[in-house]
């Protein structure tokens, strides 16, 4: 019996898109539960699996995406930023997954069609969604498996939909009504295209089949059969004049509206995936892509006279949707791992990355001893049983990144002893949905993934002749003995790409397309931990909802609450539940127990509190919601403006006190809530708030806390516009440092003034060195800004220094480096530096640049692979103690925005300069904001655009030494620094 453990077929498909994969497994998929209960969910950013459709808003010139990963992401399309995230519904597994979307003429209505999520078997529902009240307006019953695409008339009174099901259906629009079902095809439908005119649609199928239809009459009056191969997509010119098809038979075939044929392209690089025209009707945009064989990419076609145009083929993973932007001169491309580009129609050239903070992961192994972890983000050239190279590891008893992995770590094994498994080669083609198993060159059992269109993508045996096997859907436990499935294992449904079993074969690790690995108790099946990683911030949680974090961590996971089955989501970010659920010390206890109650029981002892186990369910927070103004968007034309909030207590959790929160900062000091009589329940809170609002965009929010748990409304936009004669908003610079860093701090302040004219009016900068650095001296400036910043101004704190600990364990800065390591009267203290922050009005940014004298401990390899976690230094309390203030300082109690040289401060011995005499950071930071950074080319300098240069120039300057940390405070939008001169010199080191 022979076995194939490895194949080139399946190589390639680490390059593909799995469209026809992904769609039927979802429709397949037998019956689950739905659930209304909290389900855990990354917020990286981005998107975290395959974007399925790309949309452009010219109304708001906004990108609209949805995809896999159950979310609609909103995006600005002039700077790439991220501005919103719509959640419908989801359930567990598939439930959930949005596989097509529309926009209404108007911009205002979207509609997203979903694989069912809280509704009954053979109910999958199209939502429509009112964009400027994020609210489902109205959700369509009828199809009985998934909508791969919808499409509004051109008039925007009726819908069109494709399905699974082999119907097309056309929907009023106002009252959610079927017009006419479109009966033919013989299998899935999964084009859609109205004609102009508002009386006819085009329709492709996998029955390799498009028809013409008459909407109102629902008789397809043209049947076309030219294609060899499923049609993917369809479109219907704007000018009226040309209908096109792609197919799997890697051709685009256009038709005069009566179907005559009029023009093919055939033998295009790959199977075409999805296609687009051009708002003149000029050019044809379409993605291109295999499950089986690259090439992948983007191309547009010449409509006139036939040509292709332009190749883009900066995709990592195949594309899968398309558009262009109204005016025709950019196109949006969204691919199978998550990644968005938006480029240049007539160049290629990449104009904006939208990418989520975390990578796809295609690796997985242990340290020899257990106490790391390893993964790798790139698939290599090694075998199926073994996956990629690993690139990183995290030791989960220090919770801190390790060293990189070495050839000792546990891979996923595909021989013990005379047991090996793998695919059968004897089977032409290779059977992609099934593994063997042999022994001695006899078959002792075979596997086949339940799921017809699942792959087997790793697989791993253990010493008990057991085997865990990975799929497009998650892992199976097979006992090869019995030939048995023992049990599944899946969160969400996650596509895995590698998996390795632990040295002592109690767990299993998963890591796949999610960006998630996950650790897996075989014996129970339950999950023990997960860990996200992006760049060096991380978080690890339990499925009960205990998590630790680093500095930013907080901000890339939280909780998706269902409200219903036509109701958006809502959800609730980590931080909010910080005070009850963020425990490192749990975590950190987790592989060493196997067991969260146990693990829950340790840590309480060591902290002397009873032991419990709290459940993210048992302490949701409130739901609060803003009540004037009604829209989430508003415009203000005069200064006051009145806001009114009410708040509904959760579990009988009593509400402590309600806040008002402009751009993510708190305005003005909580508002104390009585609490409730004794045996009273707790009830609802309503407060009002006016404020004066100088011209400009605000994002508004309420803050409603309780004893265990914050909870935040959705953010109202408001604008003020700006009138002749409106002063623009001061600009305050305090650059502190003393010795070598005084050059660096007037480095700072000098490149903020310079780059001010434009974006500030009034600049008020001040440098303090030498003698004058002290903590009263910096007192005496940050009051007189707290006198004079309004909501409308921003502050720039810039501190270089030394940071270290004070007897008891807290944070402080001092600007002086050399001579008494503690002198009398020069540490700032982290309590004194809050307080002081957090009254200023308007956007703040403190800024770091700091050294230690604490020298960071080498790895004792006597210790394990992770070194000893019994005892941490002083430099590992200064990196937890650092890490905590500034997490606090990001909170919504401060909301001030956070840049750090470095993830960990360096030794003094460490700390270099840069050629210019000033710190990396002051350089880089000098190079941003005095136009390096602009990377859109718009003449402005945004906080994000200088958080990417500055983060790959510090790298570039101390040659991977130091790592900035740049992150600003959940609820602020990036925002303009300044407006450089318009000649400047280098550009920035990468794109958006």
């Amino acid at each position: 019996m022979q076995l194939l453990l490895w194949q080139g077929v399946f190589l390639a498909a680490l390059l593909s898109v799995l469209w026809n994969a992904s769609a039927h497994a979802a429709t397949d998929i037998a019956d689950e539960p739905n659930t209304d209960k909290p389900i855990l969910a990354l917020d990286t950013g981005g998107h975290t699996s395959a974007v399925y459709k790309v949309l452009v808003s010219d109304y708001k010139n906004q990108l609209i995406s949805v995809g896999l990963d159950k979310t609609i992401r909103i995006w600005d399309l002039t700077t790439g930023e991220p501005l919103r995230v719509l959640r419908p519904p989801i359930g567990p597994g598939t439930h959930g997954y949005l596989f097509s979307a529309a926009l209404s003429p108007d911009d205002k209505l979207l509609a997203v069609g979903t694989y069912r999520a809280l509704t009954p078997l053979y109910d999958h529902r199209i939502h429509l969604i009112d964009l400027d009240k994020s609210q489902i307006i109205r959700s369509l019953k009828g199809h009985v498996y998934t909508i791969y695409d919808l499409a509004f008339s051109p008039d925007g009174e009726r819908l069109a939909s494709a399905s699974h099901d082999g119907t097309v259906r056309i929907w009023d629009v106002n009252t959610g009504r079927t017009l006419q079902i479109l009966k033919g095809h013989t299998e899935p439908v999964h084009g859609v295209a109205w004609k102009p005119d508002g009386k006819q649609v085009v329709s492709g199928s996998l029955d390799k089949t498009a028809r013409i239809w008459n909407v109102d009459t629902g008789a397809a009056t043209v049947v076309i059969h030219d294609h060899t191969d499923h049609i993917n997509s369809v479109g219907w010119s704007p000018d009226g004049r040309t209908i096109a098809t792609s197919s799997e038979d890697k051709s685009i075939r256009l038709y005069e509206p009566s179907g005559k044929f009029r023009y093919a392209w055939r033998n295009l690089p790959n199977q075409v995936e999805s296609l687009k025209f051009s708002p003149d009707s000029k050019r044809l945009l379409y993605t291109y892509g295999s499950n089986t064989l690259p090439p992948i990419g983007a191309m547009t076609l010449d409509m006139e006279k036939g040509p292709q145009l332009v190749k883009y083929n900066a995709h990592e993973n195949s594309p899968i949707c398309c558009t262009f932007t109204p005016d025709g001169k950019l196109a949006v491309t969204g691919d199978s791992i998550s990644r968005i580009r938006v480029w240049d129609s007539t160049t290629g050239a990449t104009q904006l990355k939208l990418d989520g903070r975390g990578t796809p992961m295609f690796s997985a192994g242990w340290s020899a001893d257990g106490q790391a972890i390893a993964w790798g983000t790139r698939h290599g050239h090694e075998t199926n049983d073994k996956g990629g190279p690993l690139e990183r590891t995290f030791c989960l008893k220090n919770l801190d990144f390790g060293p990189p992995p070495d050839q000792t770590f546990v891979r996923p094994r595909a021989q013990i002893g005379s047991l090996r498994m793998g695919y059968d080669k004897g089977e032409t083609p290779i059977n992609m949905h099934k593994v063997i198993f042999v022994r001695e060159g006899r078959k002792v059992a075979s596997f086949t993934l339940p799921q017809p269109y699942d792959d087997v993508r790793c697989y791993t045996l253990f010493p008990d002749g057991r085997a865990v096997i990975g799929s497009y859907s998650g892992a199976y436990l097979f006992d090869v003995n019995t030939g048995l499935v023992q049990r599944e294992m899946s969160e969400r449904g996650e596509e895995l790409w590698g998996l390795a079993p632990s040295p002592n074969s109690k767990y299993v690790l998963t890591a796949g397309n999610d960006q998630v690995m996950r650790v897996w108790n075989l014996d129970e099946g339950e999950m023990v931990v997960a860990l996200f990683v992006a760049g060096d911030e991380w978080i690890a949680w339990t499925s009960q909802g205990f998590y630790a974090a680093s500095l930013a961590g907080e901000s890339l996971m939280g909780w998706h609450i269902n409200r219903g089955p036509e109701s958006l989501a809502d959800f609730y970010p980590a931080a909010q539940f910080h005070k009850s659920l963020y425990r490192p010390d749990i975590i950190r206890r987790l592989i060493e127990t196997g067991d969260l109650t146990r693990a829950v029981e340790l840590a309480n002892q060591e902290r002397n509190e009873q032991s419990k186990v709290i459940r993210v369910a048992d302490v949701l927070p409130a739901e609060v919601k803003i009540t004037e103004p009604t829209a989430t968007r508003v415009e203000q034309t005069e200064s006051k403006f009145t806001i009114r909030a009410a708040a509904e207590p959760t579990n009988n959790q009593p509400l402590t006190a309600m806040q008002l929160l402009i751009d993510g900062r708190p305005v003005g000091p909580p508002r104390q809530v009585a609490p409730p009589a004794t045996g009273q329940p707790a009830g609802k809170v309503e407060q009002e708030w006016t404020v004066e609002l100088p011209p400009g965009t605000f994002d508004v929010a309420v803050k409603a806390e309780a004893a265990h748990n914050y909870a935040l409304s959705q953010p109202v936009e408001v604008t003020r516009p700006r009138s002749e004669g409106d002063a623009l908003p001061k600009l305050f610079v305090l650059s502190i440092g003393d010795g070598p860093d005084g050059k660096s701090a007037a480095a700072v302040s000098k490149s903020l003034a310079a780059a001010a004219p434009g974006v500030f009016g009034e600049v008020v900068t001040h440098v303090l060195q030498g003698d004058e650095a002290t903590p009263a001296a910096v007192d005496a400036e940050l009051e007189k800004i707290r006198g004079r910043a309004t909501l409308a101004d921003t502050t720039v704190i810039y501190y270089a220094g030394r940071e270290t600990l004070d007897t008891a364990g807290h944070y402080r800065l001092s600007a002086a480096r050399g001579g008494d390591p503690d002198p009398a009267g020069v540490w700032l203290s982290d309590k004194r530096l809050k307080s002081e922050l957090g009254a200023i009005q308007g956007r703040t940014l403190l800024a770091l640049d700091t050294v230690r004298a604490e020298r960071r401990r080498e790895r004792d390899a006597n210790s394990g692979f992770c070194g000893s976690s019994a005892h941490e230094t002083g430099s590992d309390k200064l990196d937890t103690a650092a890490a905590d203030f500034l997490r606090e300082m990001l909170s919504t109690e401060y909301g001030i925005t956070v840049l750090r040289a470095s993830r960990r401060a360096s030794s003094a011995m460490a700390q270099g300069q840069s050629q210019s005499g000033t710190s990396a950071f002051a350089q880089a930071f000098g190079e941003a904001i005095g136009g390096k950074a602009d990377q859109d080319k718009d003449g402005l300098i945004h906080l994000q655009e200088i958080s990417r240069y500055v983060n790959q120039r510090v790298q570039e300057l101390t040659k991977g030494k130091q790592m900035p940390v740049i992150e600003r405070p959940r609820g602020m939008r990036s925002f303009p620094l300044g407006k450089p001169p318009a000649s400047v010199g280098e550009p920035a080191p990468s794109g958006k």
